[in-house]
């Protein structure tokens, strides 16, 4: 978990994702979301070999779990909250609740089944899972 204070970091519950996805058990959502963090770890690796970037990769959760699947950071400050879904083309409103502590971070919602994008006033934006792992990035 991204979280300021590294010995209260520590204290959180960590995450599990698998380089092998044939090894996810669960539903297909387990198995999504550890794809979207095959792929921002990939790019993130990437821009820290090819531009010397200071980039992590996190989540965000509240004491009353809340949460927003991935979180970026670069130099320590959140630069993207990212959300996975199945079918749910509503904006969620977990990035809508960490969007008030990180102002700066770009907001996204990746669905799998989605039948049209969204980019909202307040600048998050919903989109199709497939056509964002084709050509990911989190460089700008």
């Amino acid at each position: 978990p991204f979280h300021r204070n590294i010995a209260r970091a520590i204290l959180k519950e960590p995450k599990y994702y698998f380089f092998d996805i044939a090894q996810v058990r669960g539903d297909i959502g387990a198995k999504l979301e550890n794809l979207v963090a095959c792929a921002l770890l990939k790019e993130i690796h990437r821009l820290q070999d090819e531009e010397g970037r200071d980039m992590t990769l996190h989540f965000l959760r509240t004491k009353d779990g809340r949460e927003v699947d991935f979180a970026v950071s670069n130099d320590d400050a959140i630069t993207h909250m990212i959300e996975v879904k199945t079918k749910d083309p509503d904006f969620s409103p977990a990035l809508d609740m960490f969007g008030a502590y990180f102002p700066q971070a770009a907001r996204m919602q990746l669905v799998q089944e989605l039948k049209r994008e969204k980019q909202f006033p307040h600048g998050g934006c919903v989109r199709r899972m497939a056509t964002w792992l084709e050509h990911v990035s989190i460089g700008s």
